[in-house]
């Protein structure tokens, strides 16, 4: 604010210098405006972003987004008056240039004189024809947030040509310089100024070195307000808008004939975006008015004004601009489709011990569209930003199992569980394209009696104990804590490869230790003879023998093939220990997940839950659990595809890219693996 003081302070001192002339020129540039600005009353110093400020105040010109331009056009009767106005300006990176030219001129008019006779005005036959001709060239400069934030300076250099003809030709030319600014006081409130032809030369006539005119002017001082608008914007927030103007005229001439002070008031009303309703009061000329429409970029404004040059002169002035707009155009085009069958109470592949669950989840798709926001200059630019967005809609006609739920959206039904793997197939409808579908495994188990569904191990022991790898103890216990024994530990490898007990044939006793009888014989046979196993020097065994975990971590890298790699890979293990080459790569290949950020502690006991753990994450049992889960087959072998029907299970469907898999799926599996209810059944083994 301070430098707005300093600005309009010096300007105002500056009304009391002298100006070196013998007259006043007529000036079009003070008076001859655009639609807009003479429909308000000749005011607008402070209106913002106008290509018609080029004329009244450059200032207003500063910080505009697009190339903007005007055109104006008055004619008087007969055609022999005319006034015209033509100008534009381009933004850049180093501020706003404009060009403009005001051109006002008579044509072949004849002169007149008075009939003796009648009294009356008849044209003069023995003089020439007149023309007149006074145009004021623009050429402008502004710029955006100078010295401060939110004040813009501006200046126009003009050039000024005069010409008269009739019985005798004369010419004079002319150089002015004007001032502007403009400061956004407040979000609602502006204010500018422009000091006309502060600097300029006199207008001296060809036809004599004595005939001079000066340019005068005057010191423009103005505000705009926001009386109603946009929130934050105006004075008081409304769909409508209201601007007010008021200017001051301070001739800063002391030899104009007049040199009055005049003052200008006006008002814009904006009932709708693209509709301008105005009127106007200039103390020296009275009442003028006018309208604006805007599309797409272009402004038509009409002004009734009066002219200040003669009276009877056209009042009718129209006024086509390119004001340009930022328009933002927003188009959205589908791009995919997702399902999105959410279930909130159970994921799929859930392992529980409960009898009955609740299903709990909601039934969409999501539609995917490439937004497109355009952000449009009319007939000059275009800037588009995609972006992806994602709207989400219901299916319909849901069924879980084939059984119809009646709900869209949201969806809870309770559901019986069997022991073992239980499928729920939920299928719904995508309006106008076909049926898409979800499936759902869970697992129920009878829990042994010492693993609760909050131990680490339960989901590795629940799968290997389902998949026969680990059997449990008599009374439904499973021991998690027990050390494992050497005799258990070669089982355990033998049935990860699927290699049962009854299918092991003779196989010849090496081990005096181990008796022909026990229950791990053949397991431990077949294990030395796949060098999975060795003995001891003296011919044992030691089938009983609790196997420390390095030992245990040994057997196992050893039967999964991995390569050795002699490195520490635990911190409490050493340069040189013996195990080391096996333990490194077991936990590069993701069994020992367990102990991440643990010590490896070698020599501790290995647990049954540890058993369970490591050959859980081993490829061999990861690939059986994805059997499991698929098909529901425990051996780990792949039966041939079931030909039993499946349209029970899936009704009449139409297939699309995005079910083929999960129709594949229920083919495979065949229909007593989709429904999980006794009814099913009993329909499959028929």
């Amino acid at each position: 604010m301070k430098n707005l003081l300093i600005i309009v302070s010096c300007w105002l001192l500056v009304v009391s210098c002298p100006t070196w002339a013998d007259g006043l020129s007529a000036d079009p540039s003070r008076t001859l405006l655009g639609g807009k600005q003479l429909a308000l009353g000749r005011s607008g110093v402070a209106l913002l972003a106008d290509p018609a400020a080029l004329f009244i105040n450059p200032a207003g010109l500063a910080g505009i987004q697009f190339p903007k331009f005007t055109a104006t056009s008055r004619k008087i009767f007969f055609n022999e008056t005319q006034y015209i106005s033509i100008g534009g300006a381009v933004p850049t990176d180093w501020g706003t240039f404009g060009l403009g030219i005001i051109d006002a001129n008579i044509a072949d008019s004849f002169q007149t004189k008075r009939d003796a006779e009648n009294n009356r005005i008849i044209p003069s036959p023995s003089t020439e024809a007149i023309s007149y001709d006074n145009n004021v060239i623009f050429l402008s400069y502004s710029k955006n947030n100078v010295l401060r934030k939110n004040l813009s300076l501006g200046t126009n250099l003009k050039l000024y040509n005069q010409g008269f003809s009739g019985g005798a030709a004369v010419k004079a030319a002319a150089y002015g310089l004007d001032l502007g600014f403009q400061y956004q006081l407040s979000d609602s409130i502006r204010l500018g100024g422009n000091y006309q032809n502060f600097l300029s030369s006199n207008l001296k006539w060809s036809s004599s070195t004595e005939a001079e005119n000066s340019l005068g002017g005057y010191i423009k001082l103005g505000t705009a307000v926001n009386i109603l608008g946009d929130s934050g914007k105006a004075i008081r927030v409304n769909d409508q808008k209201l601007i007010g103007t008021f200017d001051l005229d301070l001739p800063n001439s002391t030899l104009a004939q007049n040199n009055n002070m005049i003052y200008h008031l006006g008002l814009e009303w904006l009932p709708y975006s693209n509709v301008s309703l105005r009127s106007g009061y200039d103390s020296n000329l009275g009442l003028s008015y006018g309208v604006g429409f805007k599309s797409w970029g272009f402004r038509f404004d009409y002004a009734y004004a009066n002219s200040p040059f003669a009276s009877g002169d056209n009042p009718h002035y129209f006024t086509l601009s390119y004001v340009g707009d930022l328009i933002t155009v927003v188009s959205k085009e589908l791009k995919d489709e997702h399902i999105a069958i959410k279930l909130f109470t159970h994921k799929n592949k859930a392992i529980t011990t409960k009898e009955t669950i609740a299903i709990k989840g909601s039934a969409t798709y999501d539609k995917v569209y490439d937004k497109i926001t355009s952000l449009v200059v009319p007939s000059i630019s275009q800037k588009d930003t995609h972006e992806t967005v994602t709207e989400e809609a219901n299916l319909t006609k849901l069924k879980i199992n084939n059984k119809p739920l009646n709900v869209q959206g949201s969806f809870e039904v309770s559901e019986k569980l069997y022991v073992g793997r239980n499928t729920f197939f939920i299928q719904g409808d995508i309006p106008g394209k076909g049926t898409t579908y979800e499936t759902v495994r869970i697992l129920r188990i009878i829990p042994y009696k010492d693993v609760s569904e909050e131990s680490w191990a339960f989901k590795p022991i629940a799968l290997t104990s389902t998949l026969g790898i680990i059997k449990g103890y008599p009374g439904n216990l499973f021991k998690p804590n027990k050390g494992i024994s050497r005799a258990e530990l070669v089982a355990l490898l033998l049935r990860t490869k699927g290699i049962l007990k009854d299918k092991i044939g003779y196989l010849e006793n090496i081990f005096k230790d181990v008796k022909d009888n026990f229950w791990a014989t053949p397991f431990i046979l077949k294990g030395a003879e796949m060098n999975l196993v060795t003995g001891y020097p003296d011919k044992t065994f030691k089938p009983n023998k609790v196997l420390s975990r390095a030992e245990a971590i040994t057997i196992i890298s050893r039967s999964e093939g991995l390569t050795k790699k002699d490195r520490v890979a635990f911190p409490d293990l050493k340069e040189g220990y013996w195990a080391n080459k096996d333990i490194a790569p077991a936990k590069e290949a993701g069994l020992l997940k367990y102990l991440s950020g643990k010590d490896f502690s070698p020599t501790a006991p290995f647990s049954r839950a540890e058993a369970a753990e490591v050959l859980y994450q081993t490829k061999q049992i990861q690939k059986r659990i994805d059997l499991f889960w698929d098909t529901g087959q425990t051996n780990g072998i792949r039966k041939r595809p079931s030909v039993t029907t499946t349209s029970e299970a899936i009704g009449t469907i139409k297939a699309t890219s995005s079910n083929r898999e999960a129709i594949s799926t229920i083919k495979e599996i065949g229909t007593s693996e989709v429904l999980s209810t006794p009814e099913a059944k009993s329909k499959a083994k028929r």
